[in-house]
């Protein structure tokens, strides 16, 4: 709604970039957080529709290669002074290293965050609900997986679809499930 567009890049200059999408032509970035310091790996980034709900997921090495500590990051674009640095306003931890996937999702608003993380050592999905504004932990559950396919959230956040990879789960804004609905192999 703010006329913002926001991305992520990973690579050697890997970062998150805030956009006016009103400009036309080339434009530098009006904000930007560089990731690289942190040796990230992978990255993901979502948005709700105010400028002060902007979302990244990272996962970075820890404490070697083929472990992954995975990070939320909320930001608030209305702070950033055009040019600057973007720093989080909060920043929050799922608590393990991982060797495997995660994936983030939020509401329309961007008021509640939604991250998977699987958990190859435990063969378990972690979900963490998120309050978009503080980054407070709301819920958390976990559910056995094989893998982590596939999230999603609904526009009001009130429910919330996960693929485990046999199985696909319809969870409630509580973490319960809903319905359980087997998948083909």
């Amino acid at each position: 709604r703010e006329d913002l567009v926001w991305t992520g890049s990973r690579g050697a200059q890997g970062g998150l970039m805030l956009f006016h999408s009103a400009a036309s032509g080339p434009q530098a970035p009006r904000a930007l957080d560089l990731i690289t310091p942190l040796g990230a790996t992978h990255l993901r980034c979502a948005a709700g529709r105010r400028a002060d709900a902007l979302f990244s997921l990272v996962q970075r090495p820890n404490p070697g290669p083929y472990q992954r500590q995975t990070l939320v990051h909320g930001y608030d674009a209305s702070r950033v002074p055009s040019g600057a640095s973007m720093t989080p306003g909060w920043t929050h931890d799922v608590g393990f290293n991982t060797n495997g996937p995660a994936r983030m999702v939020v509401d329309r608003e961007g008021e509640r965050v939604l991250v998977a993380v699987w958990n190859n050592i435990t063969s378990r999905i972690q979900l963490d609900w998120l309050d978009g504004t503080s980054g407070a932990l709301l819920v958390r559950r976990t559910f056995p997986a094989l893998t982590l396919d596939a999230l999603a959230v609904s526009a009001d956040g009130t429910r919330a679809a996960v693929s485990t990879g046999l199985i696909l789960l319809i969870l409630d804004a509580a973490g319960d499930v809903l319905h359980a609905e087997p998948l083909n192999s």
